[in-house]
């Protein structure tokens, strides 16, 4: 499990280097993110639970294999204890697809806890959110495969 350079002293921070590595295509990054326990889950977009860190490993490396996923996330709301974060997350998309640029909103649910190494994800659980227009007026919705 690859190791941050540095720790991650908040869920801000995990989740802010989690959408970074996305945005680069870097399944290092993302991987970092989270918490070094088999019990780790994550949802795609139309897909299925997959859980543990080999698995998740495998899932964003398919993921990123068409290249780097475009994402501004926003805050919907946030929840802070002192060993566990909840964050609800509105994600604007922008993917390419084997059928060429998929552009979503979709809705993300991104759980927090604090370890010995600083804070870690442990649960990315993403739904499809509306369809979006692309830059022609066209309308783009979400690909055949899974998003992230």
């Amino acid at each position: 499990m690859p190791k941050p350079s540095h720790l991650l002293a908040t869920p801000d921070e995990v989740e802010n280097a989690f959408y970074e590595g996305l945005q680069h295509a870097d399944v290092e990054q993302v991987m970092a993110c989270w918490a070094d326990d088999e019990d780790v889950v994550c949802i795609a977009p139309g897909g299925e639970p997959v859980h543990g860190l080999q698995a998740i490993r495998q899932l964003f490396a398919d993921l990123l294999g068409n290249g780097p996923i475009t994402v501004r996330a926003m805050h919907s709301h946030k929840s802070q204890q002192l060993t566990h974060a909840i964050h609800t997350v509105t994600e604007h998309v922008r993917v390419m697809t084997d059928d060429g640029e998929a552009i979503a909103q979709l809705y993300a649910l991104n759980v927090f806890h604090k370890t010995p190494q600083g804070w870690r994800l442990v649960a990315h659980h993403t739904s499809p959110g509306h369809l979006t227009a692309t830059d022609d007026g066209h309308h783009a919705g979400t690909p055949s495969g899974v998003l992230h």
